[in-house]
């Protein structure tokens, strides 16, 4: 029944008149609902009130949304031709997310945008939020993921072994959607991530329980995306050349500042904590 299922998938979850809801923009949205509220549990531990939680949600959900979607356009427009806009029918091409096409940098930029426009307004520490945050987004990326196995895309290398046909191993790309043209099982890519972020999601969670140093998580999360980003980059038939200079580029830099930032708060702390005894022992002496 899974074989029938991964080799019948149909993108088009159901009709509403013309109007389509498909599959990719469901998973999308249900894990955008499942963030929020694990958001607003996870704010309630650092203070944050629901309402305030739920405006940091509206910053940094439509903001990262845009510009995932506004990067991918440009990044792409050489293979799709998204410009020049001359008619409706253009402009819907370059906004429609509902058939695939975002990018998890440009999603960062503009959540990270959103994230600081929020802290701004609340005088809350952008690295309280942005650790906060980590689990959420890695949680929000396995579940994404899963909209690319409807849409048939984020695939690897062509699968000749009978024995690996269907997850975990592979999935069925039709010939409208395969390299080519041609039709077969290929590497399920977007499995070995989706798995990969669900348990950087839970260690992430645990890590952020117990983490000290406010937004020492932002590294953590950026070598362990970029680390699965570059292994898989090179399966998948569409991975991109600058994609892996960028990982290549980010995984020893933020490693590095990671390493010393961790450090850095660490020691700021015990000595925030020592001039605070010695606050303490001259009040007591008064």
């Amino acid at each position: 029944m899974l074989y029938d299922v991964l080799m019948n998938i149909n993108p088009v979850a159901f009709r509403i008149g013309n109007l389509e809801v498909r599959w990719y923009g469901l998973i999308i949205t249900c894990a955008m609902v499942l963030g929020l509220i694990l958001l607003i549990f996870m704010a309630k531990k650092k203070g944050i009130s629901s309402d305030d939680t739920l405006e940091l949600f509206l910053w940094v959900i439509p903001l990262g949304i845009v510009f995932a979607r506004v990067i991918y356009v440009f990044a792409n427009n050489k293979e799709y031709g998204y410009f020049p806009i001359e008619s409706w029918d253009d402009f819907v091409n370059c906004i429609a997310i509902w058939d695939g096409g975002i990018t998890i940098y440009g999603g960062m930029v503009g959540g990270v945008l959103g994230a600081l426009i929020f802290c701004k307004r609340k005088k809350i520490k952008l690295g309280t939020i942005l650790d906060m945050l980590v689990p959420i987004v890695l949680l929000c990326q396995a579940i994404g993921r899963w909209g690319n196995f409807c849409n048939q895309e984020a695939y690897g290398q062509l699968v000749t072994n009978e024995k690996l046909f269907g997850l975990p191993f592979s999935v069925y790309i039709d010939a409208a959607h395969a390299v080519n043209g041609a039709a077969g099982w290929y590497q399920a890519t977007f499995f070995y991530e989706s798995v990969y972020n669900f348990i950087g999601a839970i260690l992430t969670y645990c890590l952020w329980r117990k983490n000290k140093v406010n937004g020492a998580l932002v590294f953590f999360y950026g070598v362990w995306y970029c680390v699965i980003r570059l292994i898989l980059d090179f399966l998948r038939v569409d991975g991109l050349l600058s994609t892996k200079i960028a990982c290549v580029i980010v995984i020893p830099t933020f490693t590095a500042l990671g390493i010393w930032y961790y450090l850095h708060g660490l020691k700021k702390l015990d000595h925030d904590k020592a001039a605070l005894e010695v606050e303490e022992m001259l009040a007591s002496d008064d």
